[in-house]
């Protein structure tokens, strides 16, 4: 019974709303359509043409560039008073250190072997000229030969025949880059044999030699001045001289020197060689 007094007063409520909604819409003009009666006149017309727009995207990237300029600035300033030239030092160079050489030349007796006649002379050497140092030594050998004059011819059995060692200090001074002279001087030890040694005789002299080898006649008379050497005899002596040499390359030298060479027992017998030859520096 309640359930159906209850559905007819729902009822009724839902009707009284709908009446008052309808008359609430004829009541609002505003949501009223109204219709134009003007006609809007419409022209063909070309279409307008169409815009288009260009998009551009901009990228910015930051590149980082290294760069080296050389600026030159020139500049003119006064020059200075130039400055005194001083010659560079060059370390003198007096000899080419050690050496050996060959030589060879007249031999000119002299003294008490002035009876012969001149020969010839043969010599080899070994020394050191100091590159440091204007003083060296010089140690040499040499052979010589004399003739034999005529009235010796028939009288001695041999051509005299003379040996020498010597040694020597040797003074170089260079004159030229390539020219120095040289002095030289020391103690000999002489070997002689076929020897007359005495003073000089006449050319007109005659003599005999006595069979002891010691005895010499001249005239038929004994002369002790004289002495004949008929087998190897020896003694000490000296020499001295000088000479000049010429440089032909780094190694290689020419010289030219002339000494005396002397040894002395009882008597002074001496000789001249005068030479020429080359060294070699090693």
């Amino acid at each position: 019974m309640r359930f159906k007094i209850s559905s007819t007063i729902a009822l009724g409520v839902a009707l009284a709303l709908a009446v008052d909604a309808s008359t609430a819409t004829a009541q609002d003009t505003t949501r009223t359509t109204r219709r134009s009666s003007v006609r809007i006149p419409v022209s063909k017309e070309p279409a307008a043409p169409c815009v288009c727009d260009t998009v551009r995207i901009t990228r910015v990237d930051t590149v980082t560039m290294w760069r080296r300029d050389t600026v030159t600035v020139t500049r003119e300033v006064q020059a200075p008073a130039p400055a005194p030239v001083i010659a560079p030092v060059v370390a003198k160079t007096w000899g080419k250190g050690f050496y050996w050489g060959v030589g060879g030349g007249v031999s000119l007796p002299q003294r008490d072997f002035g009876n012969y006649d001149n020969g010839w002379n043969a010599t080899g050497m070994v020394g050191v000229d100091p590159v440091s140092y204007p003083l060296g030594w010089r140690f040499d050998v040499s052979y010589d030969k004399w003739g034999r004059p005529a009235w010796l011819e028939n009288t001695t059995p041999d051509k005299p025949s003379h040996f020498a060692a010597n040694l020597d200090l040797k003074l170089r001074i260079p004159v030229f880059s390539r020219v120095a002279v040289y002095a030289l001087g020391g103690a000999t030890y002489a070997m002689y044999k076929n020897v007359l040694a005495g003073p000089e005789v006449q050319p007109n002299a005659q003599g005999t030699i006595g069979v002891n080898g010691s005895t010499v006649t001249f005239g038929g008379v004994a002369n002790p001045s004289y002495t004949y050497y008929d087998s190897w005899k020896s003694n000490f002596g000296w020499n001295g001289g000088g000479g000049v040499s010429f440089g032909l390359g780094e190694k290689i030298d020419l010289f030219f020197e002339s000494r005396m060479i002397a040894d002395k027992t009882n008597t002074d017998k001496g000789f001249v060689p005068i030479i020429g030859g080359f060294t070699w520096s090693f």
